[in-house]
């Protein structure tokens, strides 16, 4: 699995659902265009602004990935209240993570969800933590998600 979580853009509007840059489909292209050239039967989790949405799933069926599952990260203060993050137009309170599978002639199952698609968790304070942090529930909903690899074999 591939995901992408950092780019740069003239917008301090918030990005990548972290607050941090504006993830663009060029900065997804440059990242994914070998991977989508070379390999096939994949998963690509990538966390996408609100405004970016309908960009970025156009991308992606572009290059035979479709769309899967989500998910969402509710932003919490400290005092348990909704976190109000910069956005254009409404207050920036959740962040998205979209999976997508790439198709190929191995197709690849996610295995039935034993978790929430949802999490609510707050938000650390920016001085102590990069700008990419994400809910370590996300990395257990993900892992969940993923099939088991393949058993190893072993020559003797």
């Amino acid at each position: 699995s591939s995901s992408s979580s950092s780019s740069s853009s003239s917008s301090s509007s918030g990005g990548c659902g972290s607050g941090g840059d504006t993830i663009t489909v060029e900065n997804i292209e440059k990242l994914l265009l070998p991977y989508f050239l070379h390999f096939e039967g994949f998963f690509v989790f990538i966390w996408i602004d609100k405004e970016k949405v309908a960009e970025v799933v156009e991308f992606m069926e572009k290059h035979d990935c479709s769309y899967v599952e989500n998910l969402v990260w509710v932003k919490m203060t400290t005092s348990m209240e909704l976190y109000k993050g910069p956005s254009p137009l409404f207050s920036r309170a959740k962040a998205t993570c979209y999976i997508f599978r790439k198709t190929g002639k191995d197709h690849i199952e996610l295995r039935h969800q034993r978790t929430s698609d949802t999490v609510m968790d707050f938000v650390p304070p920016a001085r102590y933590i990069d700008r990419h942090w994400k809910p370590s529930y996300i990395y257990t909903a993900i892992e969940t998600l993923l099939p088991p690899p393949p058993p190893t074999t072993t020559t003797t």
